[in-house]
């Protein structure tokens, strides 16, 4: 079980960075309008990108510490969950969201 939940963690913090830096992303807002906006025709060699150098490092590195106990494997998603959030800087679109402004009043 912790094999699992390390090699996922891992692989979510692995992402957020290779998203970032193969798409040229630069704010959250561009995540979310790609994925309300699909793309016709897309060239399907990026899936083999990110299997090769988010997927299978994650799976690595999960295989070398699968021997830790399962609350420490659960500390470790938790903390690269939060990375990968702060990598495509997620908690300032958030923060962006409930900022007031003088533009609508």
């Amino acid at each position: 079980m912790s094999l699992f939940i390390v090699t996922l963690g891992l692989t979510l913090a692995i992402s957020s960075k290779w998203a970032y830096s193969y798409f040229g992303l630069s704010s959250f807002e561009q995540i979310v309008y790609h994925i309300k906006v699909p793309l016709e025709g897309t060239n399907t060699q990026f899936i083999f990108g990110w299997i090769q150098k988010c997927l299978l490092p994650g799976f690595i590195f999960g295989l070398i510490f699968s021997w830790i106990p399962i609350n420490i494997a659960k500390l470790i998603l938790l903390l690269c969950f939060i990375y990968g959030l702060c990598q495509i800087h997620f908690f300032s679109y958030v923060f962006n969201q409930f900022k007031k402004t003088d533009f609508f009043d």
